[in-house]
């Protein structure tokens, strides 16, 4: 006959302890990496609560929560990237059961809502959170702020595509008038050079005379010139003519008064 091993009401106490005291520390455990990750996220050390968070996922891969502030942390570091693969994890099939995951739709729809860019992907995850909490006001309310948004930003594409049509208009006329007044200014400028041209062709007939005008001048000159050497000679023959009349006389003079005086004598 078999014998079953007895345990004692001793036993039984040690191993009632024994379970309390392991789910006591394991709860101590958990309740102090959330206390770490918390004080790191006040104190903006993001990167050290990443540290904690991952901690807590190794000894709680089921607990969605750990993802969500994982996530949180990367987005506070501009790691789009990285949150976005966190929320993945959380999106995915292993989780869809759980109780938490409108709070996982909710926080990806933040996250993309503040990107701007994802407009369509934070009505999309907003419109899931809604069908699990359709008497959310917060929901219906940043929902409609998206469509409305999303509406500004078509009419602010289309008002900056009209915009920018219209400067291409303004300043293919801008250029057009330009040329315009380049091709009238250049015209203008034409027209001067050409009359500056006629009028220099004019002034230098005016003053072009003809070969026989010019050697009748020269020749007019040369006959000045010597008829002013031979009026130069003939006053010069005149002098001369004078002078040695002048000087005849006193000879005679002289002569008459010498003999004079020889009579005297």
């Amino acid at each position: 006959m078999k014998r079953y091993k007895v345990f004692s009401i001793f036993e039984y106490l040690f191993l009632f302890v024994f379970f309390i005291l392991s789910v006591t520390m394991l709860y101590l455990n958990r309740e102090d990496l959330n206390f770490k990750t918390h004080q790191a996220f006040e104190n903006k050390q993001f990167e050290l609560a990443q540290k904690y968070l991952n901690e807590s996922i190794k000894k709680e891969p089921t607990y969605l929560f750990h993802y969500l502030n994982l996530a949180l942390s990367y987005d506070f570091l501009k790691q789009i990237n990285k949150a976005e693969e966190i929320y993945e994890v959380a999106s995915s099939k292993s989780f869809l059961k759980n109780p938490n995951i409108f709070y996982v739709y909710f926080n990806r729809a933040e996250f993309y809502s503040r990107l701007g860019a994802e407009l369509d992907q934070a009505l999309k995850f907003y419109q899931k959170a809604l069908e699990l909490n359709y008497k959310s006001e917060v929901i219906k309310k940043n929902i409609e702020w998206l469509f409305k948004k999303s509406n500004n930003q078509k009419d602010s594409s289309n008002k900056n595509e009209e915009e920018k049509k219209q400067d291409d208009l303004n300043q293919k006329q801008e250029l057009s008038k330009k040329n315009q007044e380049g091709k009238k200014q250049e015209g203008e400028e034409k027209i001067e050079e050409n009359e500056v041209m006629e009028q220099g062709k004019k002034d230098a007939q005016k003053n072009q005379k003809s070969p026989s005008e010019n050697l009748s001048k020269d020749q007019n000159s040369y006959k000045s010139q010597e008829g002013k050497s031979l009026e130069e000679k003939a006053i010069l023959e005149e002098i001369q003519k004078q002078e040695n009349k002048v000087r005849s006389e006193f000879y005679k003079q002289k002569e008459s008064f010498g003999s004079k005086t020889d009579k005297s004598w």
